[in-house]
């Protein structure tokens, strides 16, 4: 009984009639005419088809593809007819015959004019597509094709044709086509003469291609041997000739693969007829040399006609395949010049995903339209796909492809040769283009089909990426399909990889079979034309036009539609050509909305209602468009154009839909503009590097142009365009802030300007206003408050700003060149002063003497801005003077009088801030003004230079409701505090100090509560605004503390109509760091740490010079003393605070820089903190340190500083253990100081140490906000100098050097060392005491740490004593040598405890590896080379050079190789990962003995190998851990992947060579002869 199955095209309807072309066995022949549809797929043994209209004429524009497609044999096709418009060429009308599977296969040939054919296919697929353009027609062709059992040579040369072959091996092994000496004699084995371009070159040894002799079940790379190619349409060529009796139906076996007859065929490929080819999960390509993935009999089937190895891999060839996930190639000979003429393609296949392609490095000739040299991109397998663009000049892009594949082609001409192009790949899942009904997709009705973002074909399970429900309804050793086609059931609105469920795939005909069954409700009817007038949709065409529903009738109401228009490249410009829609104020009723971006939460651009057309640009390659109604009124709509471009280069007209008028320019000009920057282009020196710089800015601007030439951007040329720092379109004349040849160069076209109506409504007094105005003044920063659009985000706007600026457009005019006086008389305006003190200043505002003249007292006589007089360097709080202020805009009035401009390091003329004429300021670290005496942060000379100017400081009122908090530290209320606070409250307080991090405590609550503190509530916000990241609520009787990121906080407190309550009182100070709990003692004591500086207050003499000395300093502290007289800080009196170099605050133990004595007094009182991931601290001697969240990925914008200190008579030596960054060392990075001196960067993979000349280090990490990776792990030790002494050891001896001066430092020589074994004494020479003994002598300890062998010991000196004192300080050094496995590198540590030190050195175990004679190991073999006979019993044993009864060996792996610098290609094993390989291995002791022993019988590699050489890995292990891999060998029946338990040490050896005996060769070479 047969199966019929009909597979439908997608692009035409099922015309073609035939049997079921799924089947495994031969059809009984039979021959079926087609009608006369447009292409489809032909499965039958025979059949016919025809061109469209056939007999009649085709018609225009006509593109049509059928696909032969059979389960044996090969295609003969027959053309009887053709009559189809002719061309030498045939590049009008034309039928392409493609010998595979579709049209990215071998050209046969094309054929036109009126003629007949014959073309053979190689294979059992073969591909027609005919095209014809939209001019000539005629009645086009007849095609009658057939399955034949042999193929003919025509058009095949060099090719295997289903049982024959046309290749020039054919006649070595007797296969020869009938016809092959008629066709191919002459032209083989030359490249076959055969019409169109052959991809596949072939000569006598490289094959055709993949061929599946000895690979049936593989997978072939470019086809398949496995029996699912019959499901999947990519089967080899030979593939029903050699696997056809073998495979049937394709199954899986219980680990998921495909049962065959061979295990080297399953798992492993064969290079047999296959030289030159990639096989896929190995290559028979000479480049698997380079990449070592060659198949495992590569050297035998393809070594002779293999070249060497390339050194590198040669992208920079002209075209080639690329299969990997990512990958990069190159113009040819790049980075020198390309050559002329090239014609080069790479087709890239990953095979997965899609793909992202940018071109980093662009060097090409550039033409109009790219038409000299160019790289061109296809979305496809080949380059007849739709072009992506092209790529010339000095242009950088990126392309995304839609499916897995793309093409690449670049060509030159025969003129200008520059350096050409570096290009990346890489595969991944960047696009999304609508959101799903359903979650992910459903494996329900879709067993063995691929839904695109994720699979539910049986290798799921290997790649990883089974949709959720796949073990629900699909067996886990499913392949074959339960259906024809994906179903549309359960997966509404996504894209199923071969078909699709989204409302788009009407329009792209590419719908699911059931998508209306299942999908339809909620999908409109499939549109004849692209349906634009829906209710929004994705539009990627590089132009395009869409409308309202239903236009030009009514749009319905409650519309809301949303348009995604994303060409993918340049500048796109939208132009509404017809708008009626229900206009109200701002647009409220009907409107349409225009977002400079990808979604709607991306910056407005406008909107659009009434009847006023409009033309919108982007910023970037995407805008998005939202039409919305109400229920009231409806009209016709609009309709609305778009196209890609680059507008702003060229000289089309640009619209300025701001403007109240169409420009008078086409665009702003830089004649008299030099150096300003004119809004939608610049006349800056920087225009240059942004590339926005207007279109004749070298025609009147010089290339080196930073400063403006003129004191005003000109109106000239620019009538109607807003210049930025001034305007020239007509509603400057309401806003003041025309330019100043405004009326001279535009007025005739200007109308006039409106006039205003009302007072302002924020009139305080005469004089003072509380707050600055944005009247007059929008896009202006006024200090205290903002007129600018950053206002909104930052959460500084003034009061006015939203009545007085334009709230729709994101970056607001600039309408006054300079803030105005008005309505802000006694106000500091930023850039200028309404203030009286400006008279003295000389920064009064350019209105100042108009608005506020009367109401002004005299000058004052002390300042109203802080003076750089004695500050340089310093930062005053509103203004700066350090060098720095000219680049942040803040200096000082009198900075540039007072400080000298030319040092980048600014001076610092003072020790400390001086009030020395500024007295009533704030100062930054300390103030001037009256309340520094309620703060107790009064600067040095505050008493003696403003007491007289100043009153007793009155406590500020921060009970009210919200307000700005520019202080160190402060307190702060709800309102009517400890009263009830009042009914819908919503108070705002901005935490401002802007140095460092500020922690936030809430020391009584007493606020209504709901659950989630849904009711009343204060929101804590770690940034500027409440649009920052929310830290947390507060509600209820809870108390709580918040630590903010960086320098701000901005808290928020808010009521409803119903409870009220007493509400909270909260305070904040400025942290270095984090402590999760208030300290135990009220201020930190010197007791126990003379001579260290405890972070707020200081115990070192020079505490006394800068005032700053702890209370108890004097009680405890010498005056003059400078050094510490305590090895470090002390916790005793100081819980809970952190001393600088360590800390005695509960946190330490999570940021790993506790003071020594943190757990004798503080562990008890101090839980575990509760911080997030640490980064960067103060840490202390030695330890390790590593990037937030590591394991995990770190998080963006991470920008950690870890200061690293040690003793005075110290040095730090850093280790990089892991290290893994984004490969970008300009995006992620590490830096490295020694001191304040820089060491170096560290990127990706570039694992460093380094060695400080000093006893500090800083190491500081920064991210930016793309890519992230797993981070780094750091260790840092606290070492002697290389001056004081070092350490080395190997598995026979330990080595230990003391300088003798250091000794003397410490009043010792070198007669009274000596180690655990008093009778082990130095050596002692004019500088130095050596002590040199066995690793296992002078009472070394031996023990296991982490996995290594560590052996210790300790050196100590006898003391000189004077009656019952002593001048000698206890020496007690720790000495210990960590065998390692690789490690060469020695180092010396030092750790203080009371004078004690430790010296840490690194080594590694010497082991050997040797035959004997006999399985007594009582003979060693000393005969190199070691002369053998086959079969002969070997004897191998592997030891340490000095034998240790605590230790014992493992044999691990043993493999044989010819060579002994390469065991990786021809390579036997003995034993691998503990299990045996060879069946003539036997062991004698492996893991329980310190030395291992095994033997095997003599043998000889195939191909005149004379030599064998042996490799073993061995594990040393203790003898008495029972959890190592010594103790627990692998169990080789039944292998799994399990813990190894313990860490080991290892080694790796190689014993050789063996050779043959005389006798032996000449024997084996005699057998050769016979068998040849």
């Amino acid at each position: 009984m047969w199966t019929l199955v009909v597979l439908c095209s997608v692009i035409a309807s099922c015309g073609v009639r035939g049997d079921n072309w799924w089947t495994t066995l031969a059809q009984p022949e039979e021959t079926v005419t087609s009608d006369a549809s447009c292409g489809g797929y032909l499965h039958s043994s025979s059949g016919t088809f025809y061109s469209p209209g056939y007999p009649d004429n085709y018609p225009d524009h006509s593109e049509c593809i059928w696909y032969l497609r059979f389960g044996s044999g090969i295609v003969q096709l027959n053309f009887p007819f053709i009559s189809i418009e002719d061309h030498p060429s045939c590049m009008y009308d034309a039928i392409y015959v493609y010998d595979g599977f579709n049209t990215a296969y071998r050209l046969l040939g094309k054929v036109c004019g009126n003629t007949t054919a014959t073309f053979y296919s190689t294979g059992v697929y073969m591909t027609v597509r005919f095209k014809s353009d939209g001019s000539i027609s005629s009645s086009g062709f007849r095609a009658d094709y057939r399955v034949v059992a042999q193929g003919s040579c025509r058009y095949n040369c060099g090719y295997q044709v289903g049982s024959c072959s046309c290749s020039s091996s054919c006649e070595y092994r007797g296969n020869c086509c009938s016809d092959y000496y008629d066709y191919c004699l002459a032209s083989t084995p030359e490249t076959p003469s055969t019409p169109g371009d052959n991809w596949w070159t072939v000569d006598d040894v490289v094959t055709d291609q993949p061929s599946c002799r000895y690979n049936c079940g593989s997978h072939m790379g470019s086809c398949s041997c496995s029996s699912s190619c019959q499901y999947y349409g990519n089967c080899c060529h030979d593939y029903h000739y050699e696997c056809l009796e073998t495979t049937t139906v394709p199954v899986t076996t219980a680990d998921n693969r495909e049962p065959t007859h061979d295990y080297f065929t399953d798992f492993y490929p064969s290079c047999r007829y296959n030289c030159g080819s990639h096989m896929g999960m190995c290559s028979c390509e000479n480049s698997c040399q380079y990449y070592g993935n060659c198949c495992h009999d590569y050297y035998y089937e393809c070594s002779e006609t293999t070249p060497e190895a390339p050194s590198t891999p040669d992208y920079t060839s002209c075209g080639g395949y690329l299969y990997g996930y990512s990958g990069s190639f190159t113009s040819p000979n790049y980075p020198s010049a390309y050559p002329h003429y090239a014609d080069c393609i790479w087709y890239i296949r990953p095979g997965y995903s899609v793909i992202r392609l940018w071109f980093s490095s662009v060097n090409i000739e550039s033409c109009g339209n790219c038409g000299c040299d160019s790289v061109s991109v296809y979305d496809g397998s080949s380059t007849s796909s739709s072009l992506l663009g092209k790529v010339c000049g000095r242009n950088t892009a990126t392309f995304y492809s839609t499916g897995s594949y793309l093409t690449v082609r670049f060509r030159t001409d025969s003129s200008a040769s520059y350096s050409g192009f570096r290009a990346f790949y890489e595969n991944g899942d960047y696009f999304s283009t609508e959101s799903p009904v359903t979650e992910q997709p459903s494996c329900r009705y879709n067993c063995g089909w691929n839904l695109g973002s994720c699979s539910c074909t049986s290798s799921c399970q290997y790649n990883g990426n089974c949709c959720p429900d796949y073990y629900d309804h699909c067996s886990s050793t499913t392949e074959w399909p339960t259906t024809e086609h994906p179903s549309c059931r359960y997966n509404c609105g996504w894209n199923l990889g071969s078909c699709s469920c989204t409302s788009s795939c009407q329009y792209y005909g590419n719908c699911c079979p059931d998508y209306y069954d299942e999908c339809s409700e909620t999908t409109p009817e499939a549109p004849s034309t692209p349906d634009y007038t829906s209710c929004g949709d994705y539009l990627y065409g590089y132009s395009g036009s869409f409308t309202s529903p239903n236009y030009p009738s009514a749009y319905p109401h409650y519309a809301d539609c949303i348009w995604y228009i994303r060409p993918g490249y340049s500048v796109i410009r939208l132009r509404f050509s017809s708008v009626n829609i229900e206009s109200c104020g701002n647009c409220g009723c009907d409107s349409v909305s225009v977002y400079d971006g990808s979604s709607t939460s991306s910056r407005l651009l406008g909107k659009v209602c009434g009847r006023n057309t409009a033309t919108f640009y982007s910023t970037g390659s995407y805008l998005t468009v939202r039409f919305r109604t109400d229920s009231s009124a409806s009209y016709s709509g609009f309709q609305a154009y778009y196209e890609v471009g680059d507008f702003f280069s060229t000289e089309s007209p640009v619209t300025d839909y701001f403007s109240t008028e169409s420009p008078v320019t086409e665009q702003p000009s830089c004649r008299y503009n030099c150096g300003w920057d004119l809004g939608s282009c610049s006349c800056t020196s920087s225009c240059q590097y942004y590339g926005n710089c207007c279109p004749d800015y070298h025609d009147h601007c010089s290339s080196t142009t930073e400063w403006p030439t003129t004191e005003h951007p000109s109106c000239r040329y620019n009538c109607g365009w807003n210049l930025g720092s001034c305007s020239c379109t007509s509603s400057c004349q309401y806003y003041g802030n025309c330019c100043p040849d405004y009326y001279d160069e535009c007025s005739a076209t200007t109308p006039e300007a409106p006039s205003t109506t009302g007072d302002n409504w924020w009139t305080v007094d005469d004089v003072v206003t509380d707050q600055p105005s944005c009247r007059y003044n929008c896009g202006s920063h006024m200090g205290s408050c903002s007129c600018s659009s950053s206002c909104q985000y930052y959460g500084n706007c003034c009061h006015d700003y939203y009545y007085e600026c334009p709230t729709s457009t994101m970056e607001p005019e600039v309408t006054t060149d300079q803030p105005s006086c008005r309505y802000n008389c006694g106000s500091h305006m930023g850039s200028c002063s309404c203030s009286s003190s400006c008279q003295y200043y000389g920064n009064c505002c350019h209105d100042y003497y108009y608005e506020c003249s009367e109401t002004t007292p005299e000058a004052p006589s002390t300042t109203d801005q802080p003076s750089c007089r004695y500050n340089c360097g310093s930062h005053m709080g509103s203004c700066s003077c350090s060098s720095s202020c000219q680049y942040y805009g803040n200096c000082c009035h009198d900075y540039y009088y007072e400080c000298p401009t030319s040092t980048m390091e600014p001076e610092v003329t003072t020790d400390q801030l001086s009030c020395r004429y500024n007295c009533g300021s704030h100062m930054g670290s300390c103030s001037c003004s009256s309340s520094c005496q309620l703060y107790g942060n009064c600067c040095h000379d505050y008493y003696y230079y403003c007491p007289a100017s100043t009153t007793e400081p009155v406590s500020p009122d921060y009970t009210s409701c919200g307000g700005y908090l520019y202080a160190y530290s402060r307190s702060f209320t709800s309102p009517n505090y400890p009263s009830a606070y009042p009914h819908y409250a919503d108070c705002i307080w901005y935490i401002r100090p802007g140095y460092s991090v500020i922690r936030l405590q809430f020391s009584s609550v007493n606020i209504e509560s709901c659950g989630n503190c849904g009711c009343d509530s204060v929101s804590v916000y770690d940034g500027s605004s409440t649009s920052s990241r929310l830290l947390g609520k507060v509600c209820g009787r809870n108390t709580a503390t918040f630590y903010s990121t960086g320098s701000y906080l901005t808290v928020r407190f808010r009521t409803d109509s119903s409870v009220s309550y007493s509400g909270f009182r909260a305070s904040y100070e400025v942290v270095d760091n984090f402590s999760t709990e208030s300290p135990v003692t009220e201020q930190p004591s010197c007791r126990y740490n003379c001579g260290w500086n405890l972070g707020s207050c200081s115990c070192t003499s020079s505490c006394q010079y800068y005032g700053n000395c702890c209370p108890d300093y004097y009680d405890h502290c010498s005056s003059t003393t400078e050094w510490p007289t305590t090895a470090q800080p002390s916790c005793r009196h100081n819980c809970g605070w952190n001393l600088g170099s360590c800390s005695c605050s509960s946190s330490c133990r999570y940021n790993g820089n506790c003071c020594p004595d943190y757990y004798d007094y503080c562990s008890s009182t101090t839980e575990w903190p509760t911080t997030a991931t640490p980064c960067g601290g103060y840490l202390f001697g030695s330890g390790n340190f590593t990037s937030p969240n590591h394991p995990s990925f770190y998080p963006d914008n991470t920008y950690c500083t870890w200061r690293l200190r040690a003793s005075s008579d110290q040095r730090i030596f850093l280790a990089f253990t892991y290290l893994q960054l984004e490969s970008c060392c300009e995006c992620d990075y590490i830096k490295v100081y020694d001191g304040s001196s820089y060491m170096g960067t560290m990127c990706n993979n570039s694992l460093a140490t380094f060695h400080s000349s000093s006893n500090s280090m800083t190491v500081v990490f920064r991210s930016d906000s793309r890519v992230v990776a797993r981070g780094f792990r750091a260790e840092f030790i606290s070492s002697l100098p290389t001056s004081s002494g070092q350490v080395t050891c190997s598995s026979d001896n330990m080595n230990i050097v003391v300088q003798r001066s250091y000794l003397n430092s410490l009043g010792y020589d070198g007669d009274n060392l000596y180690l655990n074994n008093p009778s082990c004494r130095p050596q002692i020479s004019s500088s130095q005491v050596i002590f040199r003994f066995p690793i296992e002598g002078c009472g070394n300890d031996k023990k296991i740490e982490n996995g290594r062998v560590v052996y210790t010991n300790t050196l100590r000196a006898d003391t000189s004593s004077y009656g019952e004192i002593t001048r000698q300080v206890h020496l007690k050094i720790n000495v210990a040598c960590q065998m390692d496995q690789d490690s060469v590198s020695q180092i010396m540590y030092l750790v203080e405890h009371t004078g004690n030190s430790s010296i840490v050195g690194t080594g590694k175990f010497n082991t050997s590896m040797n035959f004997y004679t006999s399985g007594s190991f009582y003979y060693q073999v000393t005969q190199v080379p070691y002369k053998v006979t086959l079969n002969q019993n070997l004897y191998v044993q592997v030891d340490l050079s000095r034998q240790s009864s605590n230790l014992v060996i493992f044999l691990d792996t043993c493999v044989t190789s010819p060579s002994p610098h390469d065991f990786e290609n021809r390579s036997y094993y003995l034993v691998r990962n503990g299990c045996p390989v060879d069946s003539t291995y036997r062991p004698y002791y492996t893991g329980l003995r310190p030395y291992a022993r095994f033997t095997f019988k003599a043998f000889q590699f195939l191909r005149a190998a004379e030599s064998v050489y042996i490799q073993c890995k061995v594990l040393i292990c203790q003898a008495s851990d029972s959890n190592s891999r010594c103790h627990n060998p692998p169990n080789c029946r039944n292998r799994v992947a399990r813990d190894l338990g313990t860490e080991h040490d290892s080694q790796t050896l190689v014993l050789g060579p063996i050779q043959l005996r005389a006798s032996e060769k000449k024997e084996e070479g005699t057998k050769e002869q016979d068998e040849a």
